[in-house]
C-alpha cells in the first residue's frame, strides 16, 4: 500500500505497468519487506499497538471511517491486525461502511487476493467476525471472532520517523 500510496518507490518489481497481483518479486522488494516486517517489533511501532490494543471494535471502526472520511480515494497506510483463539492475522483496510448498528470494514488479505472480504462490527457486543479461513465469505465454519479491548488494533505503515531504538 505504500507503493501505490506513493511513499514508496521499488523501481525493479514491475509494478510501474502491472496492478497489485502482478507485482515481481525482487531484492528491493524483498528488502522492504523484511524491514517492514522487522520494525513491528520496534519500541516505536508498539507504542501505537498498545494505544489501539485499549480500544475496542466500535471504537476503532468509528476511528477507521473518520480516517477514510479524510482521505477521499485514498487507502490509509494501516494494517488491521485481528487477534483471536486461533490466533493472529494482519489484512489491509480498504473502505468502511455503517449498515444498521455497526460497521462493515472491507479488506484485502493476501490469502484472498482476487477477492474482497470484510469484518462485521457489532457495537453492541463490542465484537467483531470475519471469514478468513473458508471460500464462503458468508460460512459460519472457521470464522473468527473477537471481543472487547486488545482483540483488533490498526498498524501504521509508516511512523514519523524511521529511527528506531
Amino acid at each position: 500500500m505504500n507503493y501505490f500510496g506513493g511513499m514508496l518507490e521499488i523501481s525493479d518489481s514491475g509494478a510501474e505497468e502491472a496492478g497489485l497481483i502482478n507485482i515481481q518479486r525482487s531484492e528491493t522488494l524483498d528488502r522492504v519487506i523484511a524491514k517492514h516486517h522487522m520494525m513491528q517489533f520496534s519500541v516505536e511501532y508498539l507504542r501505537v499497538l498498545d494505544q489501539y490494543l485499549n480500544t475496542g471494535p466500535g471504537d476503532l471502526a468509528e476511528e477507521l471511517a473518520e480516517i477514510f472520511s479524510n482521505l477521499g480515494d485514498s487507502i490509509p497506510p494501516y494494517a488491521l491486525a485481528l487477534y483471536s483463539e486461533h490466533g493472529g492475522h494482519s489484512i489491509t483496510p480498504t473502505r468502511v461502511e455503517k449498515p444498521g448498528e455497526g460497521y462493515r470494514i472491507f479488506v484485502y488479505d493476501s490469502n484472498w487476493p482476487r477477492e474482497t472480504r470484510w469484518v462485521d462490527i457489532d457495537q453492541n457486543r463490542n465484537s467483531w467476525s470475519y471469514q478468513g479461513a473458508e471460500p464462503d465469505k458468508d460460512a459460519e465454519a472457521g470464522k473468527w471472532t473477537g471481543v472487547g479491548s486488545g482483540s483488533m488494533a490498526l498498524i501504521p505503515h509508516t511512523l514519523p520517523n524511521e529511527t528506531f531504538e
